[in-house]
């Protein structure tokens, strides 16, 4: 495999969740672990999916279930249980920006007139989304937020932090408001 693998506890935990949705149907245990580390893959490399290593299988075919899986809402249930007990004495929170390909811009409208919401706006490098994401003192991710590209970091501070009472948050100079430093006062965080 190139890149990403799973330890053997790592893909035990996840098979024991996967195994408890209904919404999914697990075949071979080997296959969906290659499946998932496929996924890992692109994650971890920001690649094109017809890029991901032939080791991983087909990539179109790959693509087709993490997207029939991300229609059902899995991912974010998995990421809500896998994230559910964090260690929050320290709370870490940052974003960055991914920039999308140009043709991401030109697509059409469904029938009904409304684009689906995908964070996606202007920034000064172009068009973008960015990702805001708190991470507890492990490095371990426990929320995330995606905005279009051109909003900035402490527009989401609060929102990172909601549900969690850190001791200390810890974060760059692009969260150093007065207003944000009020809030983390009042509520006994240090800064």
């Amino acid at each position: 495999m190139s890149g990403v693998t799973l330890t053997d506890n790592q893909w035990c935990n996840m098979l024991k969740f996967l195994r408890n949705e209904p919404s999914i149907r697990i075949r071979s245990e080997t296959e969906c672990r290659r499946f998932v580390e496929a996924v890992l893959w692109i994650i971890r490399s920001g690649a094109q999916w017809r890029l991901l290593p032939k080791d991983h299988g087909l990539w179109n075919s790959i693509y087709k279930r993490f997207s029939r899986w991300n229609n059902k809402g899995l991912w974010k249930r998995m990421f809500a249980f896998f994230s559910a007990d964090p260690d929050t004495e320290h709370l870490i929170v940052d974003s960055t920006v991914v920039r999308a390909h140009p043709c991401a811009a030109g697509a059409l409208k469904p029938a009904d007139g409304v684009p689906p919401d995908q964070a996606l706006g202007r920034s000064r490098g172009g068009f973008s989304t960015k990702i805001h994401i708190s991470v507890d003192g492990l490095g371990n991710p426990v929320k995330y937020v995606l905005t279009p590209g051109q909003a900035h970091d402490v527009s989401q501070a609060e929102n990172l932090l909601s549900g969690y009472n850190p001791e200390r948050l810890m974060a760059d100079k692009a969260y150093d408001s007065n207003d944000f430093r009020h809030i983390l006062a009042q509520r006994g965080i240090e800064a």
